[in-house]
């Protein structure tokens, strides 16, 4: 019974990863990308990253390539740089098999990267994925005993 759940899972999470990647295929340029359509894949991928207590990938992971790509901001569009996140991602990838689609879907995207209107789109899908799977992380929950109370953060 829980191995034909995961699998179902498994093929709804191939489905939609395969439909993003499709769409996101047949944009000509990163900023063709349309806001609504834009919410919703990261809404999606952010939801299914978290996944619950076998959380695909981490919070941490999607940050480290978030933080690269804003420091890339503040510097300034530069498409050769931009292109040096492939190889980053590929050795998160090497490190955790659970950011298959992650990584398929941000390499497509840098592919689609030609100008800074492009780079802006990116930095906007890569935040909506981090800020909804952040939504979606129950594990914060699960550490404080389904408590709403906030927590200060350590220093």
């Amino acid at each position: 019974m829980r191995d034909k759940q995961q699998a179902e899972r498994r093929d709804q999470k191939d489905k939609k990863t395969e439909e993003v990647k499709g769409y996101i295929k047949g944009l000509t340029n990163l900023k063709d990308y349309i806001a609504e359509k834009l919410v919703k894949h990261a809404e999606e991928l952010g939801k299914l990253l978290a996944a619950g207590r076998e959380k695909e990938i981490s919070k941490r992971q999607i940050r480290l390539i978030f933080s690269a790509i804003k420091k890339m901001e503040l510097r300034g569009f530069d498409r050769g740089r931009l292109l040096l996140l492939k190889p980053k991602l590929a050795y998160l990838y090497g490190k955790n098999r659970k950011l298959k689609q992650f990584k398929e879907i941000i390499t497509i995207c840098i592919d689609k990267v030609k100008d800074e209107d492009d780079f802006k789109k990116l930095v906007d899908f890569v935040e909506a994925i981090l800020a909804y799977h952040k939504a979606y992380d129950n594990t914060y929950e699960e550490k404080n005993n389904g408590s709403e109370e906030s927590v200060k953060p350590q220093r």
